[in-house]
């Protein structure tokens, strides 16, 4: 049974996104730190050479740019994928055979997980901006365009396009909208679309991760330091039990470092466990950090 803290609404999706995701899982774990809606992720799992991070929420429209950024950066230093399961995007009840993208990061129904997961149905239809957009595989259009004869103008007025956006298409700097996608699809069929891998793992830009660089006390000043100079890429997270992260991709090593701030020992025993959830699933590092005292001893073990 999955235990959630939340209201029993999103407890429901959080279950329904749980057994899915155990599907293709070895390891998988619910995260209840911190509490209510300021949370980077819900699930944790890993399997398969694959690692998903996922938040779970009723509405992803209240999610703001910071929650988002949040869930990439910590899926970046995990080696994870990030994911957002939702009910509702952009007003509207998310259908099974669409994405949404926000901030870069793909917000799907929990059936349209199931889809891709269990029944290994392709989604080719993203919600980017308000437009409902399908991609296209560009050697596949070059080569049946090529196969039927068809020249980059012949194909732009069939599709009602100019000849340069038949072009874009063809490069892959271009997805196109649906009308478009219907006729492109009488003409050739589907194999010119490409699917969407809702599993791949998104970019993050320097400027996203430099925004999760600033430590909320001196004790994490401190910690990012020694980090830094062990060489260390780093974040400091502030909706997740565990308060930085860092990895050296040069020695394949992570690190969790759990600080206390200002909650009671109980309060902080419960963020402990909750980060050890993390820290089994993902085979990184913890260190515990009650008081500065500790620093001296943490550091002796990181820089060991």
């Amino acid at each position: 049974m999955v235990k959630h803290s939340t209201s029993s609404f999103i407890e429901g999706i959080v279950e329904d996104t749980y057994r899915v995701v155990k599907k293709i899982a070895s390891r998988i774990g619910v995260i209840n730190y911190p509490k209510g809606s300021s949370k980077a992720f819900d699930i944790v799992s890993s399997g398969d050479n694959q690692r998903l991070f996922i938040r779970v929420i009723d509405n992803a429209d209240i999610l703001g740019k910071n929650d988002i950024v949040e869930l990439k950066a910590s899926s970046k230093i995990y080696d994870a994928t990030p994911l957002i399961v939702a009910k509702y995007a952009r007003g509207y009840e998310i259908e099974d055979d669409v994405v949404y993208e926000k901030h870069g990061v793909y917000v799907i129904s929990v059936n349209g997980l199931r889809n891709v997961v269990e029944k290994k149905e392709p989604i080719y239809i993203v919600n980017y901006k308000g437009l409902y957009l399908i991609r296209v595989n560009p050697e596949k259009l070059k080569e049946r365009r090529l196969e039927k004869g068809l020249s980059l103008g012949d194909l732009a007025n069939v599709l009602g396009v100019s000849r340069k956006t038949v072009y874009e298409y063809e490069r892959g700097n271009m997805s196109l909208t649906i009308d478009k996608a219907l006729r492109l699809l009488d003409l050739f069929g589907e194999e010119v679309f490409e699917p969407i891998d809702v599993l791949e793992k998104p970019g993050i830009s320097d400027k996203e991760l430099c925004s999760l660089s600033n430590p909320d006390t001196h004790i994490e000043a401190k910690v990012l330091r020694h980090l830094r100079s062990l060489g260390y890429s780093v974040v400091h997270l502030k909706r997740t039990p565990v308060d930085v992260i860092g990895c050296r991709t040069d020695v394949g090593e992570t690190v969790s470092i759990i600080i206390k701030h200002y909650i009671s020992s109980r309060s902080f025993r419960i963020k402990v466990s909750e980060a050890d959830k993390i820290v089994e699933i993902t085979g990184s590092k913890r260190y515990v950090v009650e008081a500065e005292k500790d620093l001296g001893q943490v550091f002796s073990e990181l820089t060991n």
